[in-house]
């Protein structure tokens, strides 16, 4: 049951108007995934958004300590 307790996902940058949608947007997010989760892999996602121009990087991690670092 562990594996299912958390799934957390932050963006990697702190900005003002990070989540809008533009023409050649790059978002990058981080989740934190359980260790024993599923869907460990792939640990780098991208979508990209042909109406808006927005591309959405997701990386996977379980290094806790990596996750709650501050963002930049």
């Amino acid at each position: 049951m562990s594996k299912n307790l958390y799934r957390l996902k932050s963006p990697l940058r702190s900005e003002y108007y990070y989540e809008t949608t533009a023409r050649g947007k790059l978002n990058e997010y981080v989740e934190l995934l359980p260790v024993d989760g599923y869907n460990q892999t792939p640990k780098e996602t991208t979508v990209r958004y042909k109406g808006s121009g927005t591309t959405i990087k997701t990386y996977r991690t379980n290094n806790s300590q990596l996750f709650w670092t501050a963002p930049d």
